[in-house]
């Protein structure tokens, strides 16, 4: 029956007994946390959840995910520091990277052209620091770019998500889901058992992970009212370090203008020290005779072939140094 323990805290009767009592911490195992919590339950109650447990381990195992509790060499030491820290973590990928140095990127769903812009260049400046990863949300638009970049530099790679491991949600990050899956530097964790229905409360409780497992977060661009919003909340109540991107091509940045106006630390197109010239818009170069555009637009893939020319996003292409 062990080995079913962990699956017990997948389940609110169990973690949030330990969060109650504040049992974490006057433990050192998981078998110990349940010693503790089983007396305080109804019989009836750890029955149901002990014959939950069977098939959720058998999903589990199934499926190739691996459980990583409180306890577990793996768990993350930031991790542990925040309120409620969630006691089981469900896993898809390498483990090896919870233990870099994390900076968490989030972002509205619909960013702005030069948001979606300097968000694929950040990772290419961050791989000039060491033993540094990526962690974002797995959502559209500033998550989607972010992670994608940094997988396309080959920088650890994580998403929270607020699912079961089961979904791939949205549908349209399916590719994104197959790239975290299949890269030695990508990886998957959530707090949420296979099956368990999502609510409301599924990506609050996902953006305090974002926020908790990383040193410093980022925010791009954000509405004042958005999950990425939510995930800022949660980091300046861990007492993490904040950093707004701010440009004045940027149209629904609200809540990271307010932000830097209460004094969050500001990033600029500057700061990425990648030179401006380097990159366009594809509003720049579009011809006045509209029979012309399909003979640019071949033009422009087939310099992107040729390694010249780097579609990022939001209408935006990089010149690299050997085009000439």
């Amino acid at each position: 029956m062990k080995d079913l323990i962990p699956y017990y805290f997948s389940f609110s009767s169990f973690s949030s007994v330990a969060h109650r009592y504040k049992l974490l911490n006057q433990v050192t195992s998981l078998v110990d946390l349940e010693k503790k919590i089983s007396p305080i339950l109804r019989s009836e109650e750890i029955s149901k959840i002990q014959t939950a447990a069977k098939i959720l381990k058998l999903e589990t195992e199934k499926r190739g995910v691996q459980v990583i509790d409180f306890y577990h060499a793996s768990y993350p030491a930031l991790l542990k520091q925040i309120d409620k820290p969630p006691i089981l973590l469900f896993c898809k990928g390498n483990l090896d990277l919870l233990q870099y140095d994390l900076v968490s990127v989030v972002g509205t769903r619909k960013p702005t052209p030069i948001s979606t812009l300097a968000t694929s260049l950040l990772p290419e400046m961050l791989t000039k620091s060491n033993n540094l990863g990526i962690v974002s949300g797995v959502a559209m638009g500033i998550d989607r770019t972010v992670m994608l970049a940094a997988l396309e530099a080959n920088i650890p790679t994580i998403g929270v998500i607020g699912t079961g491991m089961e979904k791939e949600y949205p549908y349209q990050n399916r590719d994104l889901y197959t790239k975290l899956k299949s890269s030695s530097k990508g990886l998957l964790i959530t707090e949420m058992r296979i099956g368990e229905a999502i609510g409301k409360w599924s990506f609050p409780r996902r953006n305090r992970i974002i926020s908790g497992i990383a040193k410093l977060l980022i925010l791009m661009e954000a509405p004042l009212k958005s999950g990425a919003m939510s995930s800022v909340a949660h980091a300046l109540e861990q007492g993490r370090e904040v950093m707004v991107f701010d440009d004045p091509e940027l149209l629904y940045n609200e809540g990271g203008r307010k932000l830097l106006d209460d004094g969050a630390h500001r990033l600029t197109m500057a700061d990425l020290k990648i030179a401006p010239d380097s990159f366009f818009h594809i509003s720049e170069i579009i011809p006045k005779n509209y029979k012309e555009i399909p003979s640019l637009f071949s033009s422009l893939s087939q310099l992107e072939n040729e390694g010249l020319f780097q579609n990022v996003g939001g209408g935006y292409y990089r010149k690299f140094s050997n085009y000439k």
